[in-house]
């Protein structure tokens, strides 16, 4: 990579590739909220106009009445956007609105307290730390291969090895469309007729063992296959790099931040959820590299599947996940019962969360587990995923899910923050879900503040309450707040969901109680500390 200047990058020079998702964002005006200079460390944005771009083409969705407010840098977004949707445009123009809004609240501006750092381009050796080369090589447009007729065969093997939890092939509705190339994918998976030949059946029995069917399908043409690949690379590089800075040696960073980032669901040799590389493990496996011990925490209404299997048998991290945990609700995992396996066994903590849960109840539940799980792990690095879809009215989860608030997601961000700061550990923030792109888009900014309050504890009490004026104002009206309202409404829960919170909570006990006294040599059986079949 090339060497710039401290104010444009300051990625470690050397270690993250040569190529780069665009230039940093400059501005001479100092940043409204924590203008002062702190006492020690800054925060690192990882931020630019050309990383919201990529974010955008591949995961949101053109819409024609939006392109008003697209004069900040982005008015040629649409530029080849077709090509290369993903999910049908999950994020809408969620990676948009951020940005705008942490250009207006002032975040953008060169500050004392945040450094925006322009993100870099991961390369296959980065992504290949956690990655199979047989799934990477289906993802790189330039390494793959045409599928001939015995190519299944050859690989199927070696798939099924690297998958072992792959999901099966699912049947189906009848496709009338029919192509002859099978990279387009188009046709009828199902159809037995001679107008479909075997190699294309073949194909969707391979794209389905590499989880790149359905939500995470891969784009029809060329040019939406390059734009996929490219997106791939600059999410994890950006959080590659933003671990590498919290390392680095020569620079002052305390927290990272990658909204982009938090794809927990892709696994090993396998899409999954709209993620189709992990960041969250590529980050965590560097920050292992430099010898940190890591507690990973995630509160995205979806389980980390991802996340949690990649390190199901390690205790040097420790994996918490608070989750809806429902029959049918995916990814269908995070049963308390699983708990980790071999060395890990016991280090991988699932806390369900029951439908429409108000910001109080659950922060008081996150707050009881984090500070018990700091205590006794001991962490020299916190990973924290912060999902947008347990807001209350996500349309993808719909009615039935979490009734939170951008307050509720902010004080759980805070409490991290804090407390990493007072343990002297490293934070890095991620994003992750999050379909309602306007509250999302104030709920990661806020969370933004929020993470600043290990450094600055005011930070989060000098945003403004009402949204400044910018070009994309009018996506927030009627009220044009910052905050969503929080849900003051506390619904009785029935007799279950009280005891799924009450064995929340005394899980989180046995298990600091186990690692107690493993980090004393002096510990019992794992069986024997939890005589009661946790």
């Amino acid at each position: 990579m090339r060497e710039v200047s401290e104010r444009n990058r300051c990625a470690d020079v050397g270690s993250m590739g040569n190529a780069s998702t665009g230039n940093a964002v400059e501005r001479t005006q100092p940043l409204a909220p924590g203008s002062r200079r702190p006492d020690r460390g800054f925060v690192a944005l990882m931020h630019s106009v050309a990383y919201t771009k990529i974010l955008y083409k591949v995961m949101g969705k053109p819409n024609e009445n939006f392109h008003d407010g697209l004069d900040c840098g982005l008015d040629d977004v649409d530029e080849g956007y077709s090509s290369g949707c993903v999910g049908g445009g999950v994020h809408n123009e969620r990676d948009i609105l951020l940005s705008s809004l942490l250009d207006c609240c002032g975040f953008l501006r060169v500050p004392c307290t945040i450094k925006v750092i322009s993100p870099s381009l991961a390369t296959r050796q980065h992504l290949e730390l956690f990655h199979s080369k047989s799934y990477l090589d289906m993802l790189d447009p330039s390494k793959r291969r045409s599928l001939k007729c015995n190519g299944f065969s050859r690989h199927q093997e070696h798939v099924q090895n690297e998958n072992s939890n792959a999901r099966t092939s699912q049947t189906s509705k009848a496709n009338d469309k029919r192509c002859s190339d099978p990279q387009k994918g188009n046709f009828d998976r199902n159809a037995n007729d001679a107008s479909t030949s075997f190699c294309q059946r073949n194909y969707w029995k391979e794209m389905d063992l590499f989880g790149l069917t359905d939500d995470c399908a891969l784009p029809e043409t060329r040019a939406g296959q390059e734009l996929l690949w490219t997106y791939c690379r600059s999410v994890a590089g950006a959080s590659l790099q933003a671990a590498q800075l919290l390392c680095s040696q020569t620079k002052s960073f305390e927290v990272a931040i990658n909204w982009g980032g938090g794809r927990h669901h892709a696994k090993k040799g396998q899409a999954g959820g709209f993620c189709f590389v992990n960041d969250a493990v590529l980050a965590i496996k560097y920050l292992q590299k430099k010898r940190h011990r890591v507690l990973y925490i995630d509160i995205d209404i979806h389980h980390c599947d991802g996340v949690s299997e990649a390190f199901y048998n390690s205790d040097s991290v420790l994996v918490c996940s608070f989750h809806k945990l429902a029959l049918g609700f995916y990814p269908c995992t995070g049963n308390p019962k699983e708990k980790g396996s071999g060395d890990g066994f016991g280090y991988n903590l699932n806390i369900p969360l029951p439908d429409h849960i108000n910001d109080k109840c659950m922060f008081s539940i996150f707050q009881y587990s984090v500070k018990n799980l700091m205590k006794a792990h001991k962490p020299t690095a916190v990973v924290l995923a912060v999902g947008g879809d347990g807001l209350k009215g996500d349309p993808l989860v719909g009615p039935d899910g979490w009734f939170l608030s951008t307050d509720g997601l902010a004080n759980c961000t805070q409490l991290v923050a804090t407390e990493a700061k007072g343990r002297n550990a490293k934070l890095l923030l991620l994003g992750g879900g999050g379909y309602n792109d306007v509250n999302t888009a104030r709920a990661f900014a806020v969370c933004t503040a929020a993470s600043c309050c290990g450094i600055r504890p005011s930070m989060l009490s000098e945003l403004p309450r009402d949204i400044p004026t910018h070009n994309l104002i009018e996506r927030y009206k009627p009220d044009y707040q910052l905050h969503t309202d929080a849900n003051i409404y506390e619904r009785p829960f029935t007799a279950k969901e009280e005891k799924m919170m009450k064995d929340g909570m005394k899980n989180v006990d046995k298990l600091v109680a186990y690692i107690s006294k493993k980090e004393r040599s002096t510990y019992k059986p794992f069986d024997e500390v939890y005589n009661d079949n946790w």
